[in-house]
């Protein structure tokens, strides 16, 4: 996985551990160093649920919809700890839950300014349609 000006590109799978935990990948890691707060918001994806994990969030409220706005409301504000992890909140993983069974595993990938964190099997159907 490599990256190129700063931008967060390519794709890391990780496991989350029994505190709902997990290390973002260390070349990810480059743009959320040094960001107070981290914001994560859900997100669909042509259908497909996703968590959308973002250093800061950019607000020109002159150009925000009624979307926009009501999806702000929504972010979480997380931390990276000294190991890189960040912890989900309850209710955040379930969100990508398939048959109800909440992922041990998920695949982390890069939005160029962003990450975004999926379940593998929906970023393989995914990827099957579209590449």
């Amino acid at each position: 996985m490599k990256y190129a000006q700063g931008m967060i590109i390519g794709r890391k799978f990780s496991d989350v551990d029994s505190k709902g935990r997990t290390v973002i990948a260390s070349t990810f890691r480059h743009q959320l160093e040094g960001a107070e707060i981290l914001f994560m918001v859900k997100k669909r994806a042509e259908g497909y649920p996703v968590l959308e994990l973002r250093p800061d969030i950019k607000i020109d409220f002159e150009k925000m919809t009624e979307e926009d706005r009501l999806r702000l409301g929504c972010a979480i504000p997380l931390a990276l700890d000294n190991q890189g992890r960040v912890r989900f909140i309850e209710g955040t993983l379930e969100y990508l839950a398939k048959n109800e069974e909440i992922p041990k595993r998920i695949l982390q990938t890069g939005g160029g300014d962003r990450i975004y964190i999926w379940h593998p099997a929906d970023f393989a159907d995914w990827e099957n349609k579209h590449l």
